[in-house]
C-alpha cells in the first residue's frame, strides 16, 4: 500500500482573486485556462522574460513540482484529462516538450525547459500558476524531515500540512518507481536530497517525492505530517551514530596507515619482511 484512506477535501471551487489580464508580445489577452467536458485546458501567456503556465481546477487540488533528469515534473492530485494544443503551439521558445504521463489518481506532466529556467509557484482560488524564468528551482518553506529511530516502529516524519494522498508511478524516462505526495500548503518541498537505507528523498520545488529502496515501503498522509515507515520499522541511524559519522575528521583514526606501511627508513622489501618479523 502507498498510503491510507484519508477524509476527503472540499469539493466547491473557490473565488479567483488577484488575477486578472495578463500581456504579451501583441497584446494584453485574458486567461484562457478552463476545464471544460472534462478537460482541463491549461494556459501560457508570456510577459518581458516570464512565461506563465496556468492550471485552473474546479476544485482545491494539491500539487509536487520537482526537476529530475532534466525535465521539470508537475503533477497534481486529481485526475483529469488534459489539451495541451495552447501551449504547445505557443510556448516552443520557453516550454520545449510537454507530455502527460500516466499515473493513477492524479494528472502528471513532463516538460522540458532550457537549464536553469525553474518555476515560482502562486495560487488563485483553485488555480495553480506557474512563472518560469531564469532562477534557482527550490522551495520557498523547506518542509521538516524527523527521523524518529527511537520510536517503537522507527518511521521517518515528514512535517507538513494539506498533504495529499500518495501517487505512486513508474518514472518513463528512468524506469525506476515513485511515489510522490502532492501538497496544497504553497512553497512547500524538500530543499535537498536525503538518503536512507530503504528510500531516498528527491529535492522538490512543491511536495514531496519519494524513491524506494527496500519492498514494504509505506507512506501515509495525516493533518499536518507525512509518515514513511514498514511494517518492521525503518533501517534508522539514532542521532549519537549520525554525529559520530560526522565528526570523523581525522581519518587515520579509522585505520593506522603509518604502522601498516612500517618504518620509513625500510624501503627493500627483504628490509620490511625482517622488521615485521621481529614484531611476531
Amino acid at each position: 500500500p502507498v498510503g491510507l484512506p484519508r477524509a476527503g477535501k472540499a469539493e466547491g471551487a473557490q473565488a479567483a482573486s488577484g488575477v486578472g489580464p495578463s500581456k504579451t508580445g501583441t497584446g494584453a489577452e485574458p486567461w484562457t485556462a478552463a476545464i471544460s467536458a472534462g478537460v482541463l485546458a491549461p494556459a501560457l501567456t508570456v510577459e518581458n522574460d516570464r512565461v506563465s503556465l496556468r492550471f485552473d481546477w474546479a476544485a482545491p487540488t494539491d500539487a509536487a513540482i520537482y526537476r529530475r533528469d532534466g525535465a521539470l515534473w508537475v503533477i497534481f492530485g486529481r485526475s483529469e484529462r488534459l489539451d495541451l494544443s495552447a501551449i504547445r503551439l505557443a510556448g516552443q521558445s520557453m516550454v520545449q516538450a510537454i507530455d502527460p504521463v500516466q499515473i493513477k489518481g492524479g494528472t502528471a506532466l513532463r516538460l522540458v525547459v532550457p537549464d536553469g529556467i525553474n518555476p515560482s509557484l502562486r495560487r488563485a482560488g483553485t488555480a495553480w500558476i506557474l512563472d518560469l524564468k531564469q532562477q534557482q528551482g527550490e522551495p520557498d518553506a523547506p518542509i521538516i524531515v524527523d527521523p524518529r529511530p527511537a520510536a517503537k516502529v522507527p518511521v521517518v516524519d515528514l512535517h507538513v500540512s494539506q498533504a495529499g494522498e500518495p501517487l505512486e508511478f513508474r518514472d518513463p524516462i528512468i524506469g525506476d518507481r515513485l511515489i510522490v505526495v502532492p501538497v496544497g500548503d504553497l512553497g512547500r518541498g524538500v530543499d535537498m536530497r536525503y538518503g536512507f537505507v530503504d528510500f531516498r528523498l528527491l529535492p522538490s520545488i512543491q511536495g514531496i517525492v519519494i524513491r524506494p529502496k527496500a519492498d514494504g515501503l509505506i507512506v501515509q498522509a495525516e493533518n499536518d505530517d507525512v509518515m514513511i515507515r514498514r511494517p518492521q520499522g525503518l533501517f534508522l541511524s539514532d542521532e549519537h551514530d549520525r554525529i559520530l559519522g560526522r565528526s570523523i575528521v581525522d581519518r587515520s583514526r579509522v585505520f593506522d596507515f603509518s604502522g601498516w606501511r612500517g618504518p620509513a627508513a625500510q624501503t627493500s622489501f627483504v628490509m620490511l619482511y625482517a622488521f615485521f618479523q621481529t614484531k611476531r
